[in-house]
């Protein structure tokens, strides 16, 4: 049954993965939903199926499962976001299935798919998207977007963090900071190439320093770094409706995102369980974007305060468990998309922030249960246990 759930939701999740490549690339026709919504009915099939497998009958899980699909139906009828329910049934379905072995598979699929968007373009078969940035010419390579082919790159980068972090060496950190130098070079993506520099940053230090993170103070922030990551969006966006000086600058260095944080922040009111946005989120035709790329803002106006708190108690916790467990690699991967949340809007994207598979065990207080019981193992080996058993 183990193996069943397992591969039920790994279907699931690489048909989530795939569309995810198709719809952010040239691969696609333009404006065509009806592959993406199959994609999605598809996928939902699969999630349907291995929740209704095997429902475990403790009472906390049918009690924790109930409220969920209470809240997050709730913030579906106002926002009429179809995501969110995808959303919360990968959360519920992760529980107690190896991670590990999902993620391996997403990361051997992200670097297929992205090669091969690369390689259509170059042999011409699908178009790309050009542009100049600071008097730069700069090419997407078959994507949507220049960004959208460094961010998905810094996402390959963090998941062999994240998954290899015992096999990383200083050579190969040198060797992936520099082609990121030439990929940041080629798209003219600079917040992508910020995160990853910091995130090797990091690295370096935990691999020099073994009880790196490990002082109440770096814990304590590290810990509480989603919440000041939203707190600083939000004041920052008013802050720049207002005219300070400073919030000028800043967002000079943040391409101009806190412009538009400012009038989302003036045309939408803060809600708690979220509301209706008219965004665009794809570049078609060469027009220009027309959304917030900030993940904390877009959580706040979007699905309401109340799912922003949670998303930021989450990753909170997530950071917490692995430095204490000593687990950097993740541990520094929740941190990148921490960072990664201040410039994109898709951070909370359970495809593009490949942490949040952990998420369910966070709400059905497995880690709380790990902690307990002093378990210095890694999730994949707790979760192994547990969806085992």
């Amino acid at each position: 049954m183990y193996i069943s759930r397992i591969t039920l939701f790994k279907i699931s999740y690489i048909l989530i993965l795939i569309k995810s490549l198709v719809y952010n690339s040239y691969i696609a026709p333009d404006n065509n939903m009806a592959l993406m919504t199959l994609f999605n009915y598809m996928a939902l099939a699969f999630l349907v199926i291995e929740f209704l497998w095997k429902i475990p009958k403790e009472i906390k899980f049918i009690i924790v499962t109930l409220g969920l699909f209470a809240t997050f139906l709730y913030i579906y009828k106002l926002t009429k976001s179809t995501d969110l329910i995808l959303w919360v049934l990968f959360i519920v379905n992760s529980v107690g299935l190896n991670k590990a072995v999902i993620l391996k598979w997403a990361y051997k699929i992200l670097i297929i798919g992205t090669t091969i968007i690369i390689v259509l373009n170059l042999f011409g078969f699908i178009e790309q998207y050009v542009l100049v940035k600071d008097g730069v010419v700069v090419k997407s390579y078959g994507f949507i977007h220049p960004n959208g082919l460094a961010t998905t790159i810094l996402r390959i980068i963090l998941l062999y963090f994240g998954l290899y972090y015992k096999k990383v060496t200083i050579p190969k950190l040198l060797f992936i900071a520099i082609a990121y130098i030439i990929i940041g070079r080629l798209t003219g993506c600079r917040t992508a190439s910020f995160v990853l520099i910091m995130s090797i940053g990091l690295i370096v230090y935990s691999l020099i320093n073994k009880e790196a993170f490990e002082s109440r103070i770096t814990l304590l922030l590290m810990t509480i770094s989603p919440f000041i990551a939203a707190i600083f969006s939000f004041t920052g966006g008013y802050l720049f409706i207002q005219g300070n000086p400073g919030m000028q600058i800043i967002n000079q260095l943040f391409s101009d995102r806190f412009n538009w944080i400012g009038r989302f922040l003036q045309n939408y009111s803060i809600t708690l369980f979220g509301q209706e946005l008219q965004v665009i989120n794809r570049v078609q035709g060469g027009a220009r974007w027309s959304s917030i790329d900030n993940s904390y803002v877009m959580m706040g106006l979007n699905y309401g305060m109340i799912f922003l708190f949670g998303y930021c108690l989450v990753i909170a916790l997530l950071i917490f468990y692995y430095i204490k467990h000593n687990d950097k690699g993740k541990a520094i991967s929740c941190f990148a998309f921490v960072l990664i949340g201040l410039t994109e809007n898709q951070a909370f994207s359970i495809v593009n922030n490949f942490m949040l598979l952990y998420a369910g065990d966070v709400i059905y207080g497995k880690v709380f249960h790990n902690m307990s019981k002093n378990n210095s193992s890694t999730f994949e080996e707790n979760s192994s246990a547990i969806g085992e058993s």
